[in-house]
C-alpha cells in the first residue's frame, strides 16, 4: 500500500510520554481491539520517518497527545507497526481520530479539514492500489510461462489504463482542493514529467498562506527546479561518444521528432521497453521520427551488445559512466527508462512516454 510521504525537511526530537489529562488536547483518539501499550507519534521528514512523543492507551483504547505539534506538516500515527494513521495538523488544530485495529483503513478524523481532505484522497486511491496488486498477483504464476512476454504486454496494458484512470482522479481531486494544504502531498502521486502544470496550479495556489512553511518552501523549490523542463521548453544538449568514438550532438537531429531514450543494457524495464520504442521508430521514421539513445551502462561490449540484439538502429550514445554519467544531474534522473520526447525545434513535447502512450502520441502528431 503506497500511502502520501511528503519530503519535508523539519528538526525534531523525541519528548517524553504524554500521558493526557482532562483538558483539550492536540490529538485525542480511541482505538478499539488495540493490545499494544502505546502508540507513537511520527513527523514524516524529508526522506525519513522521525518519531517526536508516545502516547500510553488506557484500558479503553483511549489516547492522546498535546504540546508535540510544533508546525503544520504531515505526521501520523504509529500503532507498533502493525498500522498506521496519515494525517496533517498544525499547533492551533484539535484533532479527533476514532479507529479500530481490525482495520486501520477505517478510521474517522475531524478538527483539520486537510487532515479530511487527505484521508478522502487516500480512500479514493485504494481502488487503484487494490486493482494493480490484484494484476501483479495474477501476473505471478505467468513468470516462468514460454509466452512471458506477450503476457506481459497484456497485463501492462490493463496496468496502464488503471494508471490512466488514476492519474485522472488525482488531478481531478487537485482541481477540487487546490488550495488545501493536503494537495503538496496529492501532487507528489502525479507523473511530474507529464503534470508540470499541476504541480505549478497547486505552488502557487499555496504560496500567499504557506511562504513560510518549511514543508512548502522545500515544495516549491523542487517545482521551481523541474519544470526547468517543462513540456514547451528547450531540451539542453547532450553531446557524447557514440560507440565508435565519435562525439555525436542531440543539437544534429534537428528537423525531426526525437525520442530521447536514457536506458541501459542492464536495466530490465528498459529492455522490455526495447521492442515497443522499435515497433514506433519503423512505424514513423518515414515520417521524420528518430531516437536518440543514452544509456547509464558502464562496459561497452554490453551496451553494444544490446542494440544488436534488441535491434535497435538509431544513434546511440554513452560516457559509460552508470549512475556518474554527465546526464543523470543534468536531466534529474531517478531511474530508467526514462525518456524525452522533442520536436523539430528540440523543444519538449512529453516526458517517459511509455508501453501505448509512446505510439498515441506519436500517431497525434503525424496521423
Amino acid at each position: 500500500m503506497k500511502y502520501i510521504l511528503l519530503a519535508i525537511s523539519t528538526l525534531a526530537v523525541l519528548s517524553s510520554c504524554n500521558q493526557g489529562s482532562k483538558e483539550e488536547k492536540d490529538i485525542s483518539a480511541t482505538i478499539q481491539n488495540y493490545n499494544q501499550p502505546q502508540v507513537i507519534l511520527e513527523l514524516l521528514s524529508e526522506g525519513k520517518i522521525i518519531p517526536i512523543d508516545t502516547s500510553t492507551v488506557d484500558p479503553q483504547g483511549n489516547f492522546s497527545f498535546d504540546g508535540s505539534i510544533k508546525e503544520k506538516s504531515f505526521y501520523r500515527l504509529n500503532f507498533s507497526n502493525q498500522g498506521f494513521v496519515f494525517f496533517i495538523s498544525s499547533p492551533e488544530e484539535k484533532l479527533s481520530i476514532n479507529l479500530d485495529a481490525n482495520n486501520y483503513r477505517e478510521y474517522s478524523i475531524s478538527g483539520s479539514k486537510d487532515a479530511e481532505v487527505l484521508k478522502s484522497f487516500n480512500d479514493g486511491m485504494l481502488t487503484y492500489f487494490n486493482f494493480q496488486d490484484s494484476l501483479n498477483k495474477a501476473f505471478s504464476p505467468y513468470q516462468t510461462h514460454p509466452k512471458k512476454d506477450s503476457i506481459i504486454v497484456e497485463f501492462r496494458n490493463k496496468f496502464q489504463n488503471s494508471e490512466d484512470q488514476k492519474q485522472k482522479f488525482i488531478k481531478e481531486f487537485i482541481d477540487e482542493n487546490t488550495d488545501s494544504y493536503a494537495s503538496m502531498a496529492i501532487a507528489e502521486q502525479l507523473d511530474k514529467d507529464n503534470a508540470t502544470d499541476y504541480y505549478i496550479k497547486v505552488k502557487n495556489a499555496l504560496e500567499s498562506k504557506y511562504s513560510d512553511n518549511p514543508t512548502y518552501r522545500i515544495f516549491a523549490e523542487r517545482v521551481i527546479g523541474f519544470t526547468k523542463l517543462a513540456v514547451g521548453q528547450p531540451i539542453p544538449d547532450i553531446v557524447l561518444p557514440n560507440p565508435t568514438g565519435r562525439k555525436v550532438a542531440l543539437s544534429s537531429l534537428r528537423g525531426q521528432y526525437v525520442l530521447v531514450d536514457f536506458w541501459a543494457s542492464w536495466c530490465k524495464p528498459c529492455r522490455i521497453e526495447n521492442p515497443n520504442i522499435v515497433a514506433e521508430y519503423n512505424k514513423f521514421q518515414s515520417q521524420g521520427f528518430t531516437v536518440f539513445g543514452v544509456s547509464l551502462d558502464r562496459e561497452k561490449d554490453a551496451w553494444t551488445s544490446a542494440i544488436a540484439a534488441d535491434n535497435l538502429n538509431w544513434e546511440h550514445v554513452s560516457d559509460l559512466s552508470f549512475w556518474n554519467s554527465s546526464v543523470v544531474p543534468q536531466f534529474g534522473i531517478e531511474g530508467i527508462p526514462f525518456s524525452i520526447l522533442v520536436d523539430k525545434e528540440g523543444k519538449i513535447v512529453a516526458k517517459n512516454l511509455r508501453g501505448p502512450a509512446l505510439g498515441r502520441k506519436l500517431e497525434e502528431i503525424f496521423n
